[in-house]
């Protein structure tokens, strides 16, 4: 616990970012009706759902880089789709 790493952060930083733009494309899945793609998806979030959730458990510090990915990857894609 209270174990800070660099690397972790960074890496729980870019998975949310991920996390997030995957989230929107998963819910973009869903109103099209694709079973298929949006279930993928939807196993990939919850798999970097996990890191971020060990990553926690290791440093309550990664909570702020979860925050700014996910805030990031949902900005960004949303604007990316907006702008299509």
């Amino acid at each position: 616990m209270n174990d800070f790493n660099w690397k972790i952060a960074a890496l729980t930083f870019i998975f949310y970012i991920l996390v997030d733009a995957l989230y929107v494309v998963y819910t973009k899945y869903i109103q099209k009706n694709k079973a298929i793609p949006a279930a993928t998806v939807g196993a990939a979030m919850y798999g970097l759902f996990g890191f971020g959730t060990l990553a926690v458990v290791s440093s309550p510090w990664n909570i702020l880089f979860i925050i700014l990915g996910s805030w990031i990857g949902t900005y960004v894609t949303v604007k990316y789709y907006k702008d299509k």
